[in-house]
C-alpha cells in the first residue's frame, strides 16, 4: 500500500500536468489570434491604405468587341450610350479599332438634371492602343444610381471612320445603345472609373477579418476537444469554411481554363433541360443576362472584380431569354462536370440571378470536392493528418471553389488511391468483388479527361500480397487488363489529339506556333531527355510551391511564398509524424516502393509529355505550361514514400500540426485579398 504523502504526490503531478497541457493549449491559441490580428490591422495600417489612396478602379465595363459602331461613310453619325453608376465617377475609356482614326466630338451628359459632365473634341490618331480615355475628375459626380450618357459625334465623317468597339449582345441591362436613332441591340464596350474608396476597401477587409477570428475561435474550441474529434469530421468543417471564403475572394472565372468549364458545365444543364446547342460551331444558348459570366474576369484581378459580385447582386436587370453565343468549345466528357451542372441546373429553375447562379454552381463543386476528400480522409490507413493539410491547401480550395473539372478529379485521385491502400496494408479488411467494381467504376470516371493518370491502374497491384487475394497471377492479370482498358479508353477519347500531334509538326491555336510532335521527338531522343532534365532541374521547387498554391488562378495571385513553405513543412512533418492509425497496418515492401516511385515518375513523364507535344515551341530549351496542380493527385502516394521512413519514430504532432495549418490558411486567406485590393 502506498502511503498518504505518495499518493499526494502523485495527485500533485497529475494536477501539475493538466495545467501544463492548458496552459500550452492556451499560449497555443493566444499567439495564433496575435499572429493574425498583427497580419490583418498591419498589412492594412503599413501597406492597403497606403498603396489604395490614388490608385483608379475599374467599376462596370463589358469587354465582348465583337462589333463595330461607327463604320458608316459618307452620313453624319451620332453614337449614344446610356449608362447608371451608384459611385463617385473620375472618367470613362472607350474601346475604339486601333486601324482608323477621325476627329470626334465626345459630351458625357447627366441625364437626372441635364448638366453636362464633360464636352471635348478628340482626335483619335494621337491615342496610343485601343482605349479612348475621357478624365471628368473636376465633375462632382457623388450619388447613387445617377443616369448618363455617352454622346459621341463625328466631325466631317466622309473618311477614315473611328469605329468604337462593342458587344452585339445586350450585356450592360442598365443602359442602351443607339446609332443614328436606331436603337441596337448591343452596347458599346467601356470602363466606368472611379478613384479608389478607402471606406469601402476598409469594409471589406475588416468584413473578411472578422470571418478569420471567428474560424480561429471555432478552431481552438474543435481543437482543444482533441479526444472527441475525428481527422475527417474537422477537415468537413474548415472546408466548408475556407473553401465558401475561396468562392468570395477568388473572382469568377479567375481558376485556370475557367471560362471553358463554365461554358461546359452550362452546355450539360441545357442538355439536362432539354435546350439543343450547335456545339459543332461552338455556340450555346444562354439566358441573356447570363452572357456576361463569360467576361467577369480580366485576369487582371483588383477591388473591382469585388466590385462586380456586389453589381449583380444588387443592381443587375433580368432578362431571361435564351440567347444563341459563340464559345471556344465545350468539354466532350462531362462526368467531372456533373456537381456544376446539377448546381447551375437548380439555380435556372429557381430563376436565380447571374450571380447567385455562379455561385450555387461553384458552391455544388465544392460540396463534391469536400465530400470526396472527406471519404479519402476517413478511408486511408494512415497520413489522415498529412491529406487534412494537403485538401485545406490554397490550391486544391481555389481549384475546388470554381467550375474547374479539377476540384472532382483531384478528390477523385485521392479517393481511388486512398481505396487502394488501404485494402493493400489493412490487415482485417477483405477485397470483395463489390470493392473490385467500384474501384474500376471511379477509375472509368477519373481516367479518360486526363490520360496521363491512366498510370494509376498499376496501383491495384499494391494489393496482389494481401493474404485476402487468393490467387495473385489472376489478379495481376486483372489489373494489367485494367490498364489496357483505361489505355483503349483515352485513345478513343483523344484520338483527334493523337491524330494530330503523330505528324512532323504541330500548330498550336491561333498564335500558330509550331510545337514539339511525336515524330520530332522520335527523331531527337537525346535532345529531348536533356530538356526534360533541364526543366525538372530549374523548376522542380516551383512545381512543388505551385502544387500548393504559390500561385492561384491565371498565375496572377501570388501568395506569400514563407506561407506556402510553412504549409509545405507542416505537410512534411505530418507525414513523418502522423501515427495515430499505425496499428494493423502490413509494412511497405521494397518492391511496392519501386512500384510508387514509377508510377509518379511515370506521371511526372506523361505530364511534362503532354505540355511538351501541346503547349512548347520546338525551340524552347524547356517544356513549357506544366503546372503544380497536375501533380496535386499524387499526394497519397507521396504522403506513402514519406511516412513509411519514418515508421519507428513515433512522434505525436498530429493535432497541432492541424491547428497551425488552420492559422496558415487565415494568413493565407488575408494576404490575398489585401493583394488583390491594393492592384
Amino acid at each position: 500500500m502506498k502511503s498518504k504523502y505518495e499518493i499526494m504526490a502523485v495527485v500533485k503531478r497529475i494536477s501539475t500536468m493538466h495545467k501544463r497541457k492548458i496552459s500550452s493549449n492556451f499560449i497555443k491559441v493566444i499567439i495564433s489570434f496575435v499572429l493574425v490580428f498583427l497580419f490583418f490591422v498591419g498589412t492594412y495600417v503599413l501597406y492597403i491604405q497606403k498603396q489604395v489612396e490614388e490608385k483608379e478602379r475599374i467599376l462596370d465595363f463589358n469587354i465582348d468587341t465583337s462589333e463595330e459602331y461607327g463604320n458608316n461613310k459618307g452620313c453624319e453619325i451620332s453614337i449614344v450610350q446610356d449608362f447608371t453608376s451608384n459611385k463617385p465617377l473620375s472618367g470613362v475609356r472607350l474601346s475604339i479599332s486601333s486601324n482608323q482614326h477621325k476627329n470626334v466630338k465626345i459630351t458625357i451628359l447627366n441625364k437626372d438634371n441635364s448638366d453636362v459632365v464633360y464636352e471635348g473634341k478628340v482626335n483619335t490618331a494621337t491615342i496610343t492602343g485601343n482605349e479612348l480615355g475621357i478624365d471628368f475628375s473636376n465633375y462632382n459626380m457623388e450619388g447613387k444610381n445617377y443616369h448618363y450618357s455617352i454622346i459621341i459625334d463625328y466631325i466631317n465623317s466622309r473618311n477614315n471612320i473611328a469605329c468604337f468597339l462593342g458587344s452585339k449582345y445586350n450585356q450592360y441591362p442598365n443602359g442602351g445603345l443607339d446609332v443614328n436613332g436606331e436603337v441596337q441591340e448591343g452596347d458599346l464596350s467601356f470602363k466606368l472609373i472611379t478613384k479608389n474608396n478607402n471606406q469601402e476597401i476598409l469594409k471589406w477587409y475588416f468584413a473578411l477579418g472578422c470571418f478569420v477570428i471567428v474560424i480561429l475561435i471555432i478552431a481552438a474550441i474543435v481543437f482543444l476537444q482533441k479526444a472527441n474529434w475525428k481527422t475527417e469530421n474537422i477537415f468537413l468543417i474548415f472546408a466548408l469554411l475556407f473553401g465558401v471564403i475561396y468562392m468570395i475572394i477568388m473572382p469568377v472565372n479567375s481558376a485556370p481554363d475557367s471560362i471553358v468549364h463554365s461554358v461546359s458545365t452550362y452546355h450539360y444543364s441545357n442538355v439536362l433541360l432539354g435546350i439543343k446547342d450547335d456545339t459543332k460551331a461552338n455556340k450555346i444558348f444562354m439566358r441573356t443576362e447570363d452572357v456576361s459570366m463569360q467576361n467577369l474576369y480580366d485576369k487582371q484581378p483588383d477591388v473591382a472584380d469585388y466590385q462586380k459580385l456586389i453589381y449583380f447582386a444588387q443592381r443587375q436587370e433580368r432578362n431571361t431569354e435564351l440567347t444563341e453565343v459563340e464559345t471556344d468549345g465545350v468539354a466532350k466528357f462531362p462526368l467531372l462536370y456533373l456537381p456544376g451542372i446539377v448546381g447551375i441546373t437548380i439555380a435556372r429553375l429557381a430563376n436565380l440571378k447571374t450571380i447567385y447562379l455562379i455561385l450555387f454552381g461553384e458552391f455544388c463543386n465544392l460540396l463534391a470536392y469536400i465530400i470526396l476528400v472527406y471519404l479519402s480522409i476517413k478511408i486511408i490507413p494512415w497520413g489522415r493528418g498529412a491529406l487534412f493539410v494537403a485538401g485545406l491547401s490554397p490550391m486544391a480550395l481555389s481549384l475546388g471553389a470554381s467550375f474547374s473539372y479539377d476540384a472532382v478529379l483531384i478528390g477523385l485521385s485521392w479517393l481511388f488511391l486512398s481505396m487502394v491502400l488501404e485494402y493493400a496494408y489493412t490487415e482485417k479488411r477483405k477485397l470483395t468483388k463489390r470493392n473490385i467494381i467500384l474501384l474500376f467504376i471511379v477509375m472509368l470516371f477519373l481516367i479518360p479527361q486526363k490520360a496521363v493518370y491512366c498510370l494509376f491502374a498499376l496501383l491495384p497491384l499494391l494489393i496482389s500480397v494481401n493474404k485476402t487475394i487468393k490467387e495473385p497471377r489472376k489478379w495481376c492479370v486483372l489489373c494489367i487488363g485494367m490498364l489496357i482498358c483505361a489505355a483503349v479508353v483515352c485513345l478513343l477519347y483523344n484520338l483527334a489529339t493523337v491524330v494530330a500531334i503523330s505528324g512532323d509538326s504541330v500548330e498550336y491555336s491561333s498564335e500558330q506556333i509550331i510545337t514539339y510532335s511525336v515524330n520530332g521527338i522520335l527523331k531527337n531522343p537525346i535532345k529531348i531527355l536533356l530538356i526534360f532534365f533541364n526543366t525538372t532541374m530549374l523548376n522542380a521547387f516551383k512545381y512543388i510551391k505551385d502544387m500548393f498554391g504559390y500561385t492561384l488562378g491565371w498565375w496572377d495571385f501570388n501568395v506569400n511564398e514563407m506561407l506556402i513553405i510553412c504549409i509545405l513543412l507542416v505537410f512534411l512533418l505530418s507525414c513523418v509524424t502522423d501515427f495515430e492509425e499505425s496499428c494493423g497496418i502490413k509494412k511497405v515492401s521494397c518492391w511496392h516502393i519501386f512500384l510508387l516511385l514509377g508510377v509518379c515518375a511515370g506521371i511526372y513523364g506523361l505530364v511534362a509529355l503532354s505540355m511538351m507535344l501541346s503547349f512548347t515551341p520546338e525551340n524552347y530549351v524547356v517544356i513549357a505550361g506544366i503546372q503544380g496542380r497536375y501533380f496535386l493527385p499524387l499526394i497519397p502516394l507521396i504522403m506513402v514514400l514519406l511516412s513509411r521512413l519514418f515508421l519507428k519514430k513515433k512522434i505525436r504532432l498530429h493535432l497541432n500540426l492541424m491547428y497551425l495549418n488552420v492559422v496558415l490558411q487565415c494568413l493565407v486567406i488575408i494576404d490575398i485579398t489585401q493583394n488583390t485590393l491594393t492592384r
